[in-house]
């Protein structure tokens, strides 16, 4: 089972997808295994696969006998397992998330990885003190936990957000919290629980242009926060939980949530439905 990425042929819908391929003759497909997330950026493509590893793609004129194609340009190494999601800040700096729970940061122009962030990173959202170093187990005891900034378990959804307060990677984790962190240098900003995991977010806006982030949960329940603090709300505060106890809601995890037209978006669960929800109330923001 090998992994394999297609474009369609815009404005030639008629002709073949184009199929990008490691290496047309001996590796003719994309990744060795299933492609899990994927972005792009003008003409550079970027995927990522179960494996952990991350290639970029270029489309270059002259290829496929200069019909044009996408073609390799980089192999990036480092996640030890599923890539989860990709973002891209400012054209030249990748963001990418990964079930090994650890969030990595990279040049796209050399494929360097310059920054990764893990539970043992230091650090802290600003004005919170840093967390206490545990002390040394004793013989036999137990031993101390992550103190570090990063998630304690897999990583599961990244989304870019742009403000006139700046630019911010928002991530979710099954450790049940969603992190806001600095996307030029990745220093955690804020971080919010919620008592289970969080498989996906999405981002959104009230009828007011106010915007608001979905989060999708592994119980099934959707929850609706403000991403801004506001003059009555903090940042990340909790405005609506949808769940099937009060209203209705998905069986298992949401597993994707898209933002839709006419403040809509659109949710996807492992009970095999997809819910169609419209944000039509004032949330007095």
């Amino acid at each position: 089972k090998v992994g394999g990425l297609r474009v369609g042929t815009w404005p030639t819908p008629a002709d073949p997808p184009l199929e990008l391929h490691m290496d047309s003759q001996h590796a003719p497909y994309a990744h060795a295994g299933s492609v899990s997330a994927f972005a792009t950026v003008n003409d550079v493509m970027i995927s990522g696969g179960h494996c952990g590893v991350i290639r970029t793609w270029q489309f270059d004129q002259t290829a496929n006998g200069a019909k044009g194609g996408f073609v390799l340009r980089k192999t990036l190494h480092g996640h030890a397992s599923e890539i989860t999601g990709l973002v891209i800040v400012g054209g030249n700096m990748l963001w990418s998330s990964s079930t090994d729970q650890s969030i990595r940061l990279w040049d796209l122009a050399t494929g360097e990885c310059k920054y990764l962030i893990t539970s043992a990173t230091p650090g802290g959202p600003p004005g919170q003190p840093p967390a206490p170093t545990p002390p040394q187990s004793q013989a036999g005891g137990q031993q101390p936990g992550p103190t570090g900034v990063g998630h304690t378990a897999a990583v599961t959804d990244l989304v870019l957000f742009e403000s006139p307060q700046g630019t911010f990677v928002l991530s979710s984790s099954l450790d049940g919290t969603v992190k806001a962190w600095n996307a030029t240098d990745g220093q955690c900003m804020f971080s919010e629980g919620h008592g289970q995991g969080v498989v996906s977010l999405a981002l959104s806006a009230d009828l007011k242009g106010n915007p608001l982030l979905l989060a999708g949960l592994e119980s099934g329940d959707i929850m609706i926060r403000t991403i801004l603090q506001t003059g009555t709300t903090p940042p990340f505060c909790l405005l609506v939980k949808l769940s099937n106890k009060y209203t209705k809601s998905h069986d298992g995890a949401v597993r994707a949530i898209r933002a839709g037209p006419s403040n809509t978006f659109y949710s996807a669960g492992d009970d095999g439905k997809v819910n169609v929800w419209q944000i039509a109330g004032d949330f007095g923001l």
